[in-house]
């Protein structure tokens, strides 16, 4: 099954904020819903892939045979497969030190590479209750 959020490629100036535990992360200073909350697990801090990708404007495909998602950010193309650590973007594998893993039926993975992938620089700040908010800008 392919899943298609459409092409358009978020301006160089884009900001993104999520906070752990919470449905709502802003894009762009909108309000977007995610059907998964960003969460922390094994100190690492995930994001569900689609809704980043829905918000951004970014092509997503998911590839049922080989459990991969394939994400188009203009002429930047990245997979993730479900299970692995490993991520190809543009032909080159690199180690993102932690798994793709699915919740809740969503494949989910480390925020930063999901950021950092795609141009974005990623910055985590925890407050005294562990509650993480992740802000991502170009």
């Amino acid at each position: 099954a392919t899943v298609d959020f459409g092409t358009e490629v978020k301006p160089a100036n884009s900001s993104v904020m999520m906070i752990t535990g919470q449905n709502m992360f802003v894009v762009d200073g909108k309000a977007t819903l995610s059907p998964v909350a960003p969460f922390v697990e094994n100190y690492r801090t995930y994001l569900p892939m689609r809704a980043l990708a829905e918000a951004l404007g970014y092509e997503i495909e998911w590839h049922q045979a080989t459990q991969t998602v394939t994400l188009t950010a203009g002429d930047v193309v990245t997979q993730y497969t479900l299970g692995s650590s490993i991520f190809v973007q543009n032909g080159k594998a690199s180690d993102m030190g932690a798994k793709v893993i699915a919740r809740n039926g969503y494949t989910v993975l480390p925020v930063r590479f999901a950021g950092e992938a795609v141009g974005y620089e990623v910055d985590y700040t925890t407050d005294a209750y562990g509650v993480t908010t992740v802000t991502m800008e170009k």
